[in-house]
């Protein structure tokens, strides 16, 4: 219901019919409108992604407190993004650091999901910070 009524209002605000976000998020346009009126529970992050670019946002916007279904996986995310950013002398404002957080939260819901360990590895935090941080 969160994202439904999260992209009902960007959808409104911005103008935008639903082809031409399709076209400037590349998302088919029935699964937009099945964003718009039905409820999709959990899309990817990609989708996320995708859609914060059409509306000109952060994907964070997209996502509630409701979202994080694995308490214990988002602190040990959070320390993460903490002790990385304090070693890389990274200050990012509330609205970014909740965005990064969420994606790091997101890829290793996947990976643990997908049982695949260690849920944040190394390769993935040099590649994270240096693509969405660092640029």
């Amino acid at each position: 219901m969160f994202l439904k009524n999260v992209v009902k209002e960007k959808k409104k605000a911005s103008g935008l019919s639903i082809s031409e976000i399709s076209k400037k998020s590349g998302l088919k346009g029935h699964y937009i409108s099945k964003l718009l009126y039905d409820n999709i529970d959990r899309p990817s992050s990609e989708t996320l992604d995708k859609l914060a670019k059409a509306f000109e946002c952060e994907s964070s916007e997209f996502v509630s407190e409701d979202d994080i279904t694995d308490v214990n996986l988002f602190r040990k995310v959070t320390s993460f993004y903490e002790e990385e950013a304090n070693q890389r002398n990274i200050s990012l404002s509330r609205e970014k650091k909740h965005d990064a957080i969420l994606k790091i939260y997101s890829y290793a819901k996947i990976k643990k999901e997908q049982k695949k360990s260690p849920y944040i590895d190394e390769s993935f935090s040099k590649w994270f910070f240096e693509k969405y941080l660092e640029t």
